[in-house]
């Protein structure tokens, strides 16, 4: 089969389309968001990630899920990438999980800026456990944007 090499580093252009120099212009964005993660893990047991464009980390907020994958204790990673969530994916599926959420960005990027926050991205990914079984779960992704809607200054990700 023939690889699309247009697609060749969607991580790269990714970073290089989301990382922003631009402060957050709402101080109180990121609390929100956080109590948001908290609220949802509480609800769904599931994981919650921050990405901070403008501060290239992220937040994590690990519910029993997370737990039940071996996440204890991972809360912050340096990146706006979560680096011990990518590993549970092949390479394949992480090529898969990129081309889609550069596709999503793509999408966004061309609406009305009233109507951005009306969508999200969702897809399934596919993890490999430790003890070498599959699981498929539910992946969802929002972006936040500045008051002027043109900057993505938080990407948050539910799994």
């Amino acid at each position: 089969m023939a690889k699309n090499n247009h697609f060749n580093d969607n991580r790269g252009t990714l970073d290089r389309l989301l990382r922003t120099s631009l402060p957050p212009d709402d101080n109180n964005r990121l609390a929100e968001l956080i109590n948001y993660a908290h609220t949802l893990v509480s609800l769904e047991n599931t994981i919650v990630v921050i990405s901070d464009m403008h501060r290239g980390e992220s937040r994590i907020v690990i519910g029993d899920f997370g737990l039940r994958l071996g996440l204890d204790g991972y809360e912050k990673e340096n990146s706006i990438w979560e680096s011990r969530i990518l590993e549970m994916m092949t390479p394949k599926e992480q090529e898969n999980k990129f081309i889609a959420e550069l596709r999503f960005y793509h999408f966004i990027r061309h609406l009305h800026k009233s109507k951005r926050k009306h969508y999200y991205l969702a897809s399934i990914l596919r993890f490999i456990l430790k003890d070498g079984s599959n699981m498929n779960v539910m992946h969802r992704m929002y972006y936040v944007y500045n008051n002027k809607q043109e900057r993505v200054l938080y990407a948050v990700l539910s799994i």
